[in-house]
């Protein structure tokens, strides 16, 4: 799940549409990761990072901070010497999606190899600037599963159902093939702390060592994919020196004033930025891998049993045995899931899930398919921590979001496993989008991120039942306010969430 989710009125007709179209059969031509420069800069940084880790294992610091996130971003981009390998679910056009995007545009210039491989789905309107921007020799952009029809989508939405709800909800950013970030961030404004409306508290990692061949190995697979199509295969029309110049050139005019702008002053007065220059990040090492969906899943029915999360985790949930705190900002557990997690519970593990509160929630019809599945989990004895809409504790915000919300995707497991991903625990991550993260198993690094278990009382309501009702109570830990209904939400979207949960779409949330 994202911000940008289907309209109502389209999860209404899914119910009733069952037709379907494939794709046509697009001229590809493969790409794959090329092999790095021993003397490049990123090599040199490689080895500082990795300096007495093992070869088998790999390095990586964690990314809380929606600034932290973006500074490590372009630090990869401005490193690169030979390839750079982007991969989103969410691409926008907004200032820090034209910050990123005039850096590719930078490396591109100094002859980097740049490859964007982005879901068609969230990022419609702008043909003509992916267009032009894929004409320049040393960038090729690639829509995954997309529309056919670039002006009628939603037409092609409706007749091809089966088809277009299935989406690349991967994340990952990697140079050279030295070093990625992976996590829960798409590239938009409100992912990197600049948006003054809206705010997602997520969680990336960067890292180092073994496991970036995996991340590019995966990014491979789903660009040579059959569901990855070039802008210059689906987009008509063709584009000139004289138009790619003269765009260009409009577009660093619009970011002359960069050096002045409020939020890149900001960057430049981060933490993360000095420890970046004085080399003092915080390292965390560990055996990690990558564990993903194969594009292919978006072309064929699938199954909770077929997903990633089951065949790749399920032996590592199987095997707990004290602690599992579950971070997922779109939590729709169903039926089999409050069944695992109770039974979790029964063998022994303590079970935390956090998540969005009605009021901090982006999306309420997740609410509404997640809402009823509390009061069994709670007796089942999982304890469960909704976010509230405006925390006090917000280290990246400038000025104070009007609203924040919950994004991040992660699991801290045995206190000693940690995975960072873009895995919802919701029914259309299991079955309908490919996910992607990192697992590395880390002491350190989870015992650092537990550390901030105590921020969970001034970010979150800790739900539990009534004694003698049975009805749920959030009860705000900081104030000792205790609520019988949904906290700081509006009663329209208590009435929202309650009414959209009558509708027979919940596996497709």
């Amino acid at each position: 799940m994202q911000a940008v989710k289907y309209p109502l009125f389209f999860l209404l007709a899914f119910t009733l549409v069952g037709c379907s179209s494939a794709l046509p059969d697009y001229k590809q031509m493969p790409s794959y990761v090329k092999q790095h420069d021993e003397t490049s800069r990123l090599a040199e940084a490689s080895r500082l990072v990795l300096t007495d880790v093992p070869k088998d294992q790999s390095s990586v610091h964690p990314l809380g901070d929606g600034i932290a996130a973006f500074i490590a971003r372009i630090a990869l981009i401005k490193s690169a010497d030979s390839t750079l390998d982007v991969q989103y679910y969410i691409y926008r056009s907004d200032e820090t999606g034209g910050i990123i995007t005039a850096a590719l545009m930078e490396a591109a210039e100094r002859g980097v190899r740049v490859r964007l491989l982005v879901d068609d789905m969230p990022n419609s309107g702008n043909d003509e600037a992916v267009k032009l921007l894929d004409a320049h020799p040393n960038v090729e952009i690639r829509l995954f599963n997309p529309f056919v029809n670039r002006r009628f989508r939603g037409l092609e939405a409706a007749s091809s159902f089966s088809r277009i709800n299935r989406r690349m909800h991967n994340k990952s950013l990697t140079a050279d093939n030295l070093a990625t970030v992976v996590g829960g961030r798409n590239i938009g404004d409100e992912y990197f702390a600049a948006d003054a409306q809206l705010e997602f508290g997520d969680f990336d990692l960067l890292a180092f060592g073994a496991v970036v061949p995996e991340v590019s190995g995966q990014f491979d697979l789903y660009w040579n994919s059959p569901f990855s199509v070039s802008v210059n295969e689906l987009i008509p029309g063709e584009v000139s020196v004289e138009m790619m110049e003269k765009a260009k050139s409009a577009f660093f005019k619009e970011l002359s004033n960069l050096e002045e702008r409020d939020y890149v002053v900001r960057l430049k007065e981060s933490k993360m930025l000095r420890d970046l220059e004085a080399g003092e990040l915080q390292w965390f090492t560990g055996r990690a891998r990558v564990v993903y969906d194969l594009p292919d899943k978006v072309g064929k029915p699938i199954n909770a049993k077929e997903s990633f999360i089951v065949r790749d985790m399920g032996s590592v949930f199987s095997g707990l045995e004290s602690q599992a705190i579950l971070i997922s900002p779109y939590f729709v557990p169903m039926d089999e899931g409050v069944k695992n997690l109770v039974a979790m519970v029964d063998r022994g593990v303590e079970v935390s899930v956090v998540t969005n509160s009605l009021a901090a929630t982006d999306v309420v019809a997740v609410h509404s398919g997640y809402r009823k599945y509390r009061k069994d989990l709670l007796a089942g004895g999982v304890k469960i921590y909704e976010s509230k809409v405006n925390p006090s504790h917000k280290p990246s915000s400038w000025k104070g979001s009007s609203r924040a919300s919950l994004h991040a995707k992660s699991f801290v497991l045995d206190e000693r496993k940690v995975f960072v991903g873009s895995f919802n625990i919701d029914p259309r991550s299991v079955e309908l989008n490919t996910e992607m993260g990192i697992l590395i198993e880390s002491p350190e690094l989870a015992k650092a991120i537990l550390s901030g278990e105590d921020q969970l009382a001034g970010t979150t309501y800790r739900l539990v039942l009534d004694e003698g009702t049975r009805d749920i109570v959030w009860i705000d830990d900081v104030t000792g306010r205790h609520y019988e209904s949904e906290p700081d939400a509006s009663l329209w979207r208590r009435i929202g969430a309650v009414l959209i949960g009558w509708l027979p779409i919940e596996n497709q949330l």
